[in-house]
């Protein structure tokens, strides 16, 4: 059944991104010697800022387009529904089941798959037959559908999630699953697509930089830089309290909510974060924000929260290895790790 709620209003917004977080970058300290430069673009519908710390400005230029066209090329091959390689891989799992796979592709299912299994399924990239049907494969359309799935083709979905797929590299690199199946790296994308940005940053000399895709944080580890100082501030609140929170060079702040995509119709709201359990929204918490040295880890933990009973908080963080996270059970009930409670105390 879909989920009801009065707590959104009717929504119109156009946007494929699947996370929202709720930090924003307030103050990175650095060396004296060193200027920040600032550079935004726009990248898996949303804004993507970049501040790099370097004495060299062309050095800083160079950099920034270098990460900018490491962006372009992600957001078109791991588009589940589009023209690049996931979409393609898609579109053979729909008829063979069966799809080759370049060694990126490989290695970032195998790395979703290992964390669907620590998470115990909560979050699971072989959700993708459950978003196609609930129609957020197609949200950027800005209609819902003209009618929520039924019982029986939620299950029929459901089953192929269950399958789940296999990668292989013999005779040649590959991904099976069952005719129909399709997978959605939503819940991982972008902290995977953060990632990428910073071992793209990597190689340039650099003192620091932080790069922010709408809201989601990474960080790079440089020795010379100082922390950050992160604003972080809950969305939807009834207070606009904003919060520093101090996060380390080589440190990210992931975060997945209920507030940023979703299909409203009269007082039924439909979330687009499917529980691959159940085949439906997810019921758990508002939103969950994680803070960890890895992206990949912090996305798909803060996704898995999201499916998680709140009940579950503590023990699925300590399963996913994460100390650092927070989630709202409403927007008056927040829990924290005691870590994460330390780290705002001594901000």
């Amino acid at each position: 059944m879909p989920v009801t709620s009065p707590r959104h209003p009717p929504v119109t917004v156009s946007r494929r991104a699947v996370l929202v977080a709720l930090a924003s970058a307030v103050a990175p300290g650095c060396r004296r010697a060193s200027r920040t430069h600032h550079f935004e673009w726009l990248s898996f519908a949303t804004t993507v800022r970049l501040t790099l710390t370097t004495r060299d400005a062309v050095l800083a230029n160079e950099a920034a387009a270098a990460v900018q066209r490491r962006f372009a090329q992600i957001n078109r091959d791991w588009y589940a529904w589009g023209d690049g390689e996931l979409g393609d891989i898609n579109t053979a799992l729909m008829t063979t089941g069966e799809a080759p796979l370049s060694a990126e592709m490989a290695d970032l299912l195998c790395q979703s798959k290992a964390f669907a299994a620590r998470s115990a399924h909560r979050f699971d990239p072989a959700v993708g037959p459950l978003v196609k049907l609930w129609g957020f494969d197609r949200f950027d359309r800005g209609t819902p559908p003209s009618q929520w799935p039924t019982d029986k083709e939620i299950d029929a979905a459901l089953r192929l999630v269950q399958r789940g797929f296999d990668i292989v590299s013999a005779p040649a690199r590959a991904v099976r699953a069952a005719s129909g199946s399709q997978i959605d790296l939503g819940g991982i994308a972008k902290g995977a697509a953060l990632q990428a940005g910073l071992d793209t940053l990597a190689p340039f000399p650099l003192d620091g930089a932080l790069l922010d895709a709408g809201g989601d944080i990474a960080t790079l580890a440089a020795p010379r830089q100082s922390p950050y100082r992160i604003g972080l501030q809950v969305p939807a609140a009834r207070t606009r309290e904003r919060r520093a929170i101090p996060l380390q060079p080589g440190e990210c702040i992931m975060t997945s909510g209920d507030y940023a995509r979703y299909w409203a119709n009269d007082d039924t709201v439909v979330q687009h974060i499917i529980d691959p359990r159940t085949g439906r929204p997810a019921t758990g918490p508002r939103w969950a924000t994680v803070i960890a040295d890895d992206p990949l880890l912090a996305d798909a933990t803060a996704t898995a929260l999201m499916v998680a009973d709140p009940g579950e908080f503590y023990t699925l963080c300590d399963v996913m290895q994460v100390s650092d996270a927070m989630i709202a059970v409403t927007l008056d009930e927040i829990r924290m790790t005691d870590a994460l409670q330390r780290r705002l105390t001594d901000a």
